[in-house]
């Protein structure tokens, strides 16, 4: 799973214009590689959703088991 998901983070951002989809920015891609890599798992949302969140402000979030 970790050699895919550097592989990805690396490639993410040309694949997501080739196939329409928008791309984040360069700097959330580090963020997400990061987060990845400090293993934080469960959820950020309590069973609810959050429409209104920037992608720093679901990160920033403590994670619920």
């Amino acid at each position: 799973m970790n050699d895919f998901l550097d592989f990805y983070m690396q490639k993410a951002p040309k694949v997501v214009q080739n196939v329409g989809y928008i791309a984040f920015d360069p700097d959330d891609y580090t963020k997400l590689y990061r987060n990845f890599h400090k293993t934080k798992v469960g959820t950020v949302f309590g069973g609810t959703s959050e429409f209104n969140l920037t992608l720093d402000e679901v990160l920033a979030k403590r994670a619920e088991y």
